[in-house]
């Protein structure tokens, strides 16, 4: 079975748009750091604009695909969503 972790919009998962850059590259490195190795990340988020969140959909894939040990496996650009998908290196 597959770990999962994810990062999106959805009420049972972590909100990123309201972490500071900084703080979601923790975020990131901590959620990374607890899958097996070929473990899978998913992210998917919102790419509209609002003014309580400090980061956008697009920044948030940003910072995630900066991880050294998370490799993109697919991408996905919709109307008003992004969805990615990482594998644990």
């Amino acid at each position: 079975m597959t770990r999962l972790a994810t990062c999106s919009i959805s009420s049972s998962s972590v909100r990123c748009y309201y972490f500071e850059r900084d703080v979601l590259i923790g975020i990131r490195d901590s959620l990374a750091g607890r899958l097996a190795k070929h473990g899978v990340f998913i992210g998917v988020h919102w790419l509209g604009v609002s003014q309580d969140h400090l980061l956008t959909g697009d920044e948030v894939h940003g910072v995630l695909r900066s991880s050294n040990s998370l490799r993109m496996t697919a991408s996905e650009r919709h109307d008003g969503f992004l969805l990615e998908s990482w594998e644990r290196t």
